[in-house]
């Protein structure tokens, strides 16, 4: 076999051999196959004879794949976080020897038993204890200053750095082109150079970051390289973070096969997913001034994209667990999924097409129904945007995640992503939940009512009772009575239309729904059991919330209802509970109500026909009014454009996402999402497999991280 390699890579134009799978129109099929990477696939009738890559070798098929010009990697353009200058820096970001560009710091490793200590020089260290140290330090910085003489390395190192801190046991693993400057073992041994952080292309006064030295390092050979790496002494620990930046702390070593999803962070690119093509490859990399040199027993995976990702953890949804209704965020949803519970989520349903043919990338026709979850994936820590539509429903998602938008006079959907997005899909979809109650029907109202104009009764910090604010309304006064009546509780009447009930015992069944002490006008939630409860229940507890905070009047002869608060989150929940009834319903943007008033009021209404037919039919007010139900032949739409209202930088949270099939989509928030994709970074399973050091414009290649421990005799 080895014949074979040498054979292969003296013909032009191919730059690897190695195990992987067939590949044919785009997929991988599961076919053992003899990998050959070349810069560029020709056909027959333009290459010699000799140069025909067989279709078999011995019994085992060849498959040609096209890779490009392999090099090694170096800085791209781009503003990222990734390339400042952080204290204490973690691993993923810029860092490098002092005459080099810029590169990745790899992870943090430590010594194994038989670990050889290098011949390292003294650490030059400044003694920042010392006030005489400070104060030669300070005239030698002042008489150059004075002469202008320029400083020497060492000098300039003195001034601006501080050393101060505990000597680290471990070291920063990273490639030997990027804190050893490419060191081939024919030139001379430069252990002890200086190594910075942030690399000097991202800051070019790099005295001032001077971080470690370069410790140990495999030097380069024109041939059968199996490693690029090296390794650097952080001057303290106080200096460097050990998580990776994205992923967090890795959880041992594995290795990979053709197939496989892997994960990497860096410092141009950040978390990028690819997929691995071959393995024990042997692969000709370009080197700059140093020529080509060989690499043995490789791994070369797909380019790294960062497209797909998809939605913040804090977005919420239903989804069934074993066929139990559940409602909460997508977070706990995958955590339900890693215990090995069968999920299903609300996904699109079609007929006609599928979103992701590439001859047909939209959908006409459609309705929301349950599908089955064959994957959740966690992508790491990544910036997000919050998007709000027209109706008031937000969602925050990645800048390369996909919502479906309607296209064309036609109003097919089809997956936009974030810089192309004009408007998005808002989901009413009524889940009709038929069960026996648990709650009774007044009980749930009065949870409204106190959600609408309730507060707390506290004596030291201990809750003795609940106080409703009824504006003296003569039906909500009568409910209230006949409620304390029904319970034996005594209801007493403050001021201007308030009323306190003492009761420990109502107290406590408040509690236990999900009401928190803590919770004042600001800060109210409708409570998380309330979202699976019955329709009928979840009725009764919007009768007693629109009773206490809403209203209906005409406008243009079209009935509105509609309520106001000072919480938007509390207008979202109760619009989430109005969907799932299939009731449509909008949050404006916000108000300020007087000049004197500084905080915003919401208001959430319910404007079409059909929605408020719906909700005088299935929930309606507890004080009356007068209504006149439309007559309209047209049904509800259960999918609706909604345009964009504004987009927003909000920061760095953790991302989820969901693969559904065949659907490849699923709805969070009430927007209509379209997945990513089954690739991404697994919290139960962050290993190590490879070191990156090179790459071209549709693959990347990384050292066995195997080798490179046993290279350098160290360990996670």
């Amino acid at each position: 076999m080895d014949k074979k390699v040498e054979e292969f890579l003296k013909i032009p134009g191919v730059v690897g051999i190695g195990i992987g799978k067939k590949i044919k129109n785009g997929k991988m099929l599961n076919r053992k196959c003899i990998t050959v990477f070349v810069e560029k696939k020709l056909p027959k009738s333009q290459l010699k004879p000799e140069h025909v890559i067989p279709k078999k070798i011995g019994n085992t098929i060849t498959d040609v794949v096209e890779i490009g010009h392999v090099k090694i990697l170096k800085p791209k353009k781009k503003a990222i976080d990734r390339k400042s200058r952080l204290r204490p820096f973690p691993m993923g970001v810029s860092i490098a020897h002092y005459k080099v560009t810029a590169g990745t710091a790899g992870l943090i490793v430590y010594p194994r038993k038989d670990f050889v200590q290098e011949p390292f020089p003294t650490p030059f260290k400044r003694d920042c204890k010392s006030i005489w140290s400070k104060i030669i330090a300070f005239f030698r910085w002042l008489y150059s200053l004075i002469f202008r003489r320029r400083l020497t390395l060492k000098e300039k190192i003195k001034v601006s750095d501080h050393f101060a801190g505990e000597e680290p046991d471990f070291f920063i693993l990273s490639n030997n082109h990027v804190l050893a400057n490419s060191q081939m073992e024919e030139e001379p041994n430069i252990i002890g150079d200086y190594i910075v952080q942030p690399g000097p292309y991202d800051d070019s006064n790099w005295q001032n970051n001077v971080v470690g030295r370069l410790y140990s390092y495999i030097p380069l050979k024109h041939s059968h390289n199996i490693v690029d790496c090296a390794l650097c002494k952080p001057f303290s620990k106080d200096l460097v973070k050990k998580e990776i930046v994205g992923i967090g702390l890795p959880q041992g070593v594995d290795s990979v096969k053709p197939g496989d999803w892997v994960i990497k962070s860096g410092r141009t690119t950040g978390i990028t997913r690819m997929q691995v093509l071959a393995v024990h490859s042997t692969i000709n990399v370009d080197y700059d001034e140093k020529g080509v040199l060989q690499f043995d027993d490789c791994i070369v995976t797909t380019y790294g994209s960062e497209g797909g990702d998809s939605i913040s953890h804090d977005s919420r949804m239903y989804w069934k667990s074993d066929d139990i209704l559940k409602f909460g965020t997508i977070k706990e949803l995958y955590d339900d999924f890693k215990s090995g519970k069968s999920i299903k989520v609300l996904s699109l349903s079609h007929k006609r097409q599928h979103p992701y043919n590439k001859k047909f990338p939209s959908i006409k026709t459609g309705t929301i129904k349950w599908a089955n979850v064959t994957d959740a994936i966690y992508h790491g820590v990544k910036p997000v945007f919050k998007i709000t539509l027209h109706d008031g429903k937000a969602i925050k998602v990645t800048e390369d995640h996909s919502l479906f938008s309607c296209m064309g006079l036609t109003c097919s959907l089809k997956p936009v992503k974030l810089r192309d997005l004009i408007n998005a899909v808002s989901v009413t979809y009524p889940l009709k939940i038929e069960k026996t109650p648990q709650y009774q029907q007044d009980f749930l109202e009065f949870v409204g009512l106190w959600l609408a104009d309730g507060s707390w009764i506290k004596d030291n910090k201990k809750v003795k009772g609940v106080s409703i604010s009824t504006g003296n309304e003569k039906k909500i006064v009568k409910f209230l009575q006949d409620f304390c009546k029904k319970r034996n509780i005594n209801l007493r009447y403050k001021s201007k239309g308030d009323y306190r009930i003492y009761s420990v015992k109502l107290v406590r069944q408040l509690l236990c729904l999900g009401l928190k002490p803590s919770w004042t006008s600001y800060t109210k939630r409708v409570p998380s059991k309330l979202f699976t409860l019955s329709d009928e229940e979840v009725s009764s507890f919007l009768r007693g919330y629109f009773s206490g905070d809403g209203s209906t009047y005409k406008r243009c002869g079209r009935q509105i209802v509609t309520c106001a608060s000072v919480n938007r989150y509390l207008l979202e929940d109760i619009q989430i509970l109005l969907g799932r009834l299939g009731i449509r319903s909008n949050i404006d943007s916000g108000y300020i109500p007087t000049r004197f008033s500084k905080l915003k009021q919401y208001k959430l209404r319910i404007e079409w026909s059909q929605s408020v037919n719906l909700y005088f039919k299935k929930i309606g007010f507890i004080k009356s009014f007068k209504y006149t139900p439309r007559i309209e032949k047209k049904q509800e739409p259960v999918l609706s454009k909604r345009g964009i209202r504004d987009i927003e930088f909000i920061g760095f949270e953790p991302i989820y996402d969901l693969k559904v099939n065949p659907t490849e989509s699923f709805v969070a928030n009430g927007i209509l999402c379209h997945n990513s994709g089954s690739a991404g970074l697994r919290e139960d399973n962050k290993k190590v497999f490879g070191l990156l050091f090179a790459g071209s414009d549709k693959v990347t290649i990384f050292c066995d991280i195997r080798n490179v421990f046993e290279k350098l005799h160290v360990r996670l």
